[in-house]
């Protein structure tokens, strides 16, 4: 299996969390605040899909309204996934069709600010088997964002531990003109 096909926090899981961070750092500089909820979930896919198709990652990318920038597919379940292919080794009847081996990244962004609303996108990622699972968000303030991602987290814990699954949380927080927040959990909802 190639390198890249391995999601190794000690290897590039670490380099990637960065460049996520990266990333989105920048769109407050890009986006001015109160534009609207699409045009910061379509600037948020467009970054990841471009981050995706480097060569370093070289994964097939899918988001809504992406392809003009390099995408592979528009929305495939989730806002924004990263596909890994690899090719069957014979034991199908056509061999070289190419094989869905993994999902690297997968990612839901939700601008509600109930918990419900939260849940309705969080709980896809929750359910899913991926590697990285991002979820981005606008906090509300310490307190509620703070009560907020320890509601979110009970759900990871009540799921018990999936092994080599994380969760990458980035929170908008608006009061501070536009900072992002990273948490990285591992599958069991544990600081990392």
């Amino acid at each position: 299996m190639a390198t890249k096909r391995l999601f190794c926090i000690l290897g590039w899981g670490m380099e990637l969390i960065n460049d996520i961070k990266e990333c989105l750092e920048t769109i407050p500089e890009y986006l001015p605040l109160g534009k609207g909820d699409t045009p910061w979930t379509s600037e948020i896919c467009k970054r990841l899909v471009k981050l995706g198709k480097l060569e370093k990652y070289g994964f097939y990318t899918c988001a809504k309204g992406t392809k003009s920038i390099g995408g592979n597919h528009g929305e495939w379940l989730f806002d924004l996934s990263w596909l890994d292919y690899g090719t069957s080794d014979g034991s199908l009847p056509e061999p070289g069709i190419r094989i869905l081996e993994r999902l690297p990244l997968i990612c839901e962004s939700e601008w509600g600010v109930r918990l419900n609303e939260l849940l309705d996108d969080f709980e896809k990622l929750v359910m899913a088997n991926a590697d990285l699972k991002l979820f981005i968000y606008q906090d509300q303030g310490a307190d509620k964002d703070d009560a907020q991602k320890e509601r979110l987290l009970d759900i990871v814990k009540a799921h018990g531990v999936r092994s080599l699954q994380h969760y990458m949380f980035c929170r908008f927080r608006w009061i501070d003109h536009g900072k992002w927040v990273a948490n990285f959990f591992d599958g069991a909802g544990n600081d990392l």
